[in-house]
């Protein structure tokens, strides 16, 4: 039967920090050792070193120090054996041990079932008490007065993983017993010497200090058991949150004593609040955001989403009911269906991690609205399975906007191609920017060729200073636009007459932009 199994010691403390009511047990009972047991390997265990050191044994000695009989240990790993079978029944037995002194000592062992994550109790906790002492009236008050020294053990075993401290308050004596591990969370030097005044000051002035008050004034006055959170302020100033614990015995009606633990929980407390802020402020733009946020589970089915959500559908708040029976095939557009299934299919595949893409939606009424939707996933460890998080943004009047400058672009383009005269855009400095095709058979060239030109080039040289002169009356907003007889020279030579008619076209600001230029030839 092994019993110094280092996995079994660390699930112990990893259980220590984790479960404040095995604190609690030990700070409840009279403990003497304890046994953390694999009901699964019950011939696995680790002892405590306060259980050798009951048995008078150094820690060297473990090896040798063995249960008194081979029944006895045949009798340990049966009553294991019905412990696994039976989780349910209440663990309490009677064990005989030899000392290093070969005297045999009684052990009362109470146990405390640890159950795995699929619910099945499969570890044992035992707390051993030794119950060898007679009744002599003087040597129970000796028993009693050294039990806190083995509860302090145990704790010294656990209080710097599991920042848990035990502590004992005689109300005849008024004496007040700290462990070191309660001396390091109140961060006071292994010589303080507390007692129930200055150590109920060390809780935060106001709610946490009249808290922890009133809560000894209840367990003196009635016997009521306290476990609560609360802040302390070190000695060195530092403002912790703690878990205290307190049980008070009573003896002839009379409070004789209370004893408990606290627990440094500071680092897992500040991470709760900053999660609770966390989701606090989800919730605040959750709830007010302009931007609709959906979430979305298997079979695209809609789990929840915000008011903004809503009311970019065509819903109101009276209608998530309905609207929670829904999935995204039910209001996306039909032509915009395979690309969104595409999109969904990569993004379950694990090939991307998200998605942007404008679609359209149909609403409940027909009408057809634009969004803009930004897809992310997430898993979930419970049987949801994964969890779609999608923003949308109605981008309905964009869309139309956007629509709208695309067709006047091509009535531009258009009517520029197609217009029956010659038409020119021109840059400031007189570069051709863009030529229809009448122009370029007006003047005998391909509409490539004059990109490369300035319209001076084509022009005949006695009419380019009059024309430069009115069209820096247009920049200079001396007129709007002007109208002239102009001479062009052919690619073949020849001359054309031209009526040409020009503006400018200007900025937001009237900054000037082009020139569109117009010409009817006039050549006889």
């Amino acid at each position: 039967m092994s019993h110094s199994d280092n996995y079994l010691q660390t699930e112990f403390y990893d259980l220590l920090k984790r479960d404040l009511s095995v604190s609690e047990s030990l700070g409840e009972n009279s403990i003497d050792g304890i046994w953390y047991c694999d009901l699964e390997q019950p011939g696995k265990l680790w002892i405590s070193r306060s259980f050798w050191k009951t048995l008078g044994y150094a820690t060297d000695e473990v090896e040798t120090a063995l249960i008194s009989s081979e029944k006895d240990r045949e009798r340990i790993l049966h009553l294991f054996a019905a412990a696994a079978a039976e989780p349910e029944k209440y663990f309490d037995a009677v064990f005989e041990f030899r000392n290093k002194g070969q005297e045999l000592l009684l052990f009362q062992g109470k146990g405390k079932f640890v159950r795995n994550e699929e619910g099945k109790g499969s570890r044992l906790l035992l707390l051993h008490s030794e119950r060898s002492q007679g009744e002599n009236t003087n040597e129970q008050l000796l028993q009693e007065n050294h039990q806190l020294h083995k509860i302090n053990e145990i704790f010294q075993e656990v209080d710097e993983l599991a920042h848990i401290g035990g502590w004992k308050l005689d109300m005849t004596s008024q004496i007040l017993t700290w462990t070191k591990g309660t001396q390091h969370i109140h961060e006071v030097d292994g010589d303080y010497i507390p007692n129930l005044e200055t150590a109920l000051n060390f809780y935060k002035q106001g709610e946490s200090r009249e808290r922890i008050r009133y809560l000894f004034k209840a367990a003196v006055e009635s016997g009521i058991l306290f476990k609560e959170v609360l802040q302390l302020v070190t000695a060195k100033g530092r403002v912790i949150w703690v878990r205290v614990f307190g049980k008070p015995e009573f003896l002839n009606g009379k409070c004789v004593k209370i004893h408990g633990a606290i627990q440094d929980i500071d680092r897992k407390k500040k991470s709760e609040l900053e999660l609770k802020l966390s989701k606090d402020k989800f919730q605040q733009v959750y709830s007010k955001s302009a931007i609709g946020i959906i979430l979305v589970g298997p079979e695209s089915k809609i789990i929840t989403l915000n008011p903004a959500a809503l009311a970019i559908f065509g819903f109101k708040d009276s209608d998530l009911e309905e609207v929670l029976t829904l999935t995204f095939r039910d209001i996306i557009h039909p032509d915009d269906l395979e690309i969104t299934n595409s999109y969904r299919k990569r993004l379950l595949s694990g090939e991307i991690d998200n998605y942007k893409m404008e679609t359209r939606f149909v609403l409940r009424t027909g009408e057809i609205i634009w969004c803009n939707v930004i897809t992310s996933i997430f898993s979930e460890p419970d049987e949801v399975g994964y969890l779609i998080f999608t923003q949308i943004e109605d981008i309905t009047a964009r869309k139309k906007l956007e629509t709208q400058v695309q067709e006047n672009a091509d009535f531009f383009k258009n009517s520029f191609e197609f217009s029956p005269n010659a038409m020119a855009m021109v840059s400031l400095k007189g570069k051709l920017l863009k030529v229809n095709r009448n122009l370029a058979q007006t003047i005998g060239y391909s509409q490539e060729e004059l990109l490369d030109r300035n319209f001076q080039e084509t022009t005949h040289p006695e009419d380019s200073e009059t024309d430069l002169e009115l069209l820096n009356e247009l920049v200079a907003h001396k007129r709007e636009n002007y109208q002239i007889e102009k001479r062009y020279l052919h690619k073949n030579g020849s001359i054309i007459y031209g009526l040409l008619n020009v503006s400018l076209l200007r900025g937001k600001e009237g900054e000037p932009l082009y020139f569109i230029a117009q010409i009817n030839d006039i050549t006889e």
